[in-house]
């Protein structure tokens, strides 16, 4: 992992609730769970990627969508 991936990394991992992250290098996109009891605003999220030399190009939400590896329903 790059020294700015791992900066990236990082800084979303310092903001509490964020959970497994993923970072693309390939396509320059990271994706990563956020613990349903906590808010992380747009604006704060664009201020983490900031602070660590990235750019925000989109921001998208999506619902949490389970899977075999959680268990049973």
């Amino acid at each position: 992992m790059s020294l700015l991936r791992f900066g990236l990394e990082k800084k979303l991992t310092s903001f509490d609730g964020v959970g497994e992250i993923v970072i693309e290098a390939a396509t320059g996109k990271a994706r990563f769970d956020l613990a349903e009891d906590h808010e992380l605003t747009e604006e704060k999220l664009r201020e983490l990627v900031k602070d660590a030399d990235f750019e925000v190009r989109e921001i998208r939400q999506v619902p949490w969508i389970p899977d075999s590896r959680d268990g049973p329903s």
